[in-house]
């Protein structure tokens, strides 16, 4: 992660992520191998073409440099989406609760992953971009320079997060769980990317996808599912009430947290189904539009399935950041 700017090692599960500058001689004990990686590193530089000194070396159990099995290479993919998560849904949260836009978190672009073969006496690398590789390259000859959509400042993994989301590793922690956990997690990762090649809309429904794989949406009955969802598991009598009207007339007495899922739930299905979307039907309030609301919520409702909570409680593992979101709606409810 060369862009990532982590100040000190985190570990989550079986991976850790170490700042390069400042670890690199404690971790690292052949010379040899250090001064490649001095030297390949420089090859990563900023909008100004300086050498960044904000890479972070993502380690698979112990910190060596052998290459990933498959199954290894997932699990620190799913590690890194968790990371990306920790850091961007709590303050995000934060910017909300104090009403200030100018909190921003970074995107998910900040935290790059990238991978790269090599050997210690040949200085060749190459350059994979999807399905294509470029060979042939020299250190020296090329540069990585980080991208212009890094979104907000930098910020810090949140622990709790992090420990809640490492016991996803732990052993007799439910398989198909624990997959429906990170793959919500990706769904997000690709939901909070600066890139202009990814609309606003695509957004809104590719955090809609997260949400349903995390929550286990029904196949039919969908917005109906997540107003219930909040309802029960969210909402709280302190919560101001609202309303709203399904196409039949009928109308629905519900806190407003739940009117936000209603109208998030319909937002989604006019973006699916091609309904013209004007750019207004993508703010929540003020200036918060629907995709920042959805950080909140997202952070809540991992918090919030029935069998992680009862897990995560028997392995010990109690986090503040179950009552985030509750404050969070009630605060904006008023």
């Amino acid at each position: 992660m060369p862009w990532a700017g982590l100040k000190k090692s985190v570990t989550l599960g079986p991976v850790t992520f170490w700042p390069y500058r400042s670890e690199a001689e404690s971790h690292i004990n052949d010379p040899k191998l250090r001064s490649f990686l001095d030297r390949y590193f420089e090859s990563y530089v900023d909008n100004k073409g300086q050498s960044v000194d904000t890479i972070s070396v993502c380690s698979y159990e112990n910190i060596n440099f052998f290459k990933l099995k498959d199954v290894e290479f997932k699990d620190l993919r799913s590690c890194s989406d968790a990371i990306i998560f920790s850091v961007i849904a709590p303050q995000a949260k934060n910017a909300v609760c104090a009403n200030n836009n100018s909190f921003g978190p970074p995107s998910s672009d900040a935290f790059q992953l990238i991978t790269q073969s090599f050997q210690v006496d040949n200085d060749y690398v190459h350059v994979r971009a999807g399905s294509l590789l470029s060979a042939g390259w020299k250190i020296g000859e090329v540069t990585f320079s980080r991208p212009w959509s890094m979104g907000g400042s930098s910020g810090i993994p949140d622990r709790e997060i992090v420990e809640g989301l490492g016991k996803c590793f732990s052993l007799g922690f439910p398989r198909e769980l624990k997959e429906r956990l990170f793959r919500s997690l990706e769904w997000f990762r690709l939901a909070h990317t600066e890139s202009e090649q990814i609309s606003e809309l695509s957004k809104i429904v590719m955090m809609a996808t997260g949400f349903e794989i995390l929550l286990e949406f029904p196949r039919n009955g969908k917005r109906r599912y997540f107003t219930d969802y909040v309802e029960d598991n969210i909402s709280s009598d302190k919560f101001t009430r609202g309303t709203r009207t399904d196409h039949r007339g009928k109308g629905f007495d519900m806190s407003l947290a739940s009117c936000w899922a209603w109208d998030f739930y319909n937002l989604r299905s006019k973006i699916v189904h091609g309904d013209s979307v004007p750019n207004q039907g993508l703010i929540f309030r003020d200036w918060i539009t629907h995709l920042i609301r959805d950080l909140a919520a997202h952070l809540r409702a991992q918090r919030s399935v029935r069998r992680l909570r009862r897990i995560l409680a028997e392995s010990s593992v109690d986090s503040p950041h179950s009552t985030l979101l509750k404050s969070n709606l009630e605060r904006n409810s008023v």
